[in-house]
């Protein structure tokens, strides 16, 4: 009988954690999602970046860390990025705005809503 109890403990201390680890991997954290919007938002304005102006280029370089977000809720993000281009070996830096929106909850659905090179 006591190893019938101990079982059946054992079986429903093994349910009970595993229902807290189910639970806590729904639950998300707002600084963590918003961390992952922001990093998912420039990673997606590089990659539009070089597909936009790769064919006009003969050297690209869009770092990710020399882009500055600016986030303006309800997922919507502007970000300026400076890009490193050459037009026939004549080097510049130039300034694009890109802005962005999510259209989902899951960071897989964005829209592009604008790029513009800056002018100085």
């Amino acid at each position: 009988m006591k190893t019938y109890l101990v079982y059946k403990l054992s079986y429903l201390l093994m349910f009970s954690v595993f229902g807290l680890y189910v639970s806590k991997s729904q639950h998300i954290n707002p600084s963590s999602y918003t961390q992952s919007a922001e990093k998912n938002a420039k990673a997606i304005a590089q990659k539009y970046t070089i597909e936009k102006l790769k064919p006009f280029t003969t050297k690209l370089w869009v770092p990710i860390d020399k882009m500055t977000l600016t986030n303006l809720g309800n997922g919507y993000f502007r970000i300026l990025a400076q890009v490193d281009i050459a037009y026939n070996a004549i080097p510049e830096r130039l300034t694009y705005e890109i802005g962005l929106h999510y259209t989902d909850t899951d960071l897989n659905n964005t829209v592009v809503d604008s790029f513009k090179r800056i002018e100085k």
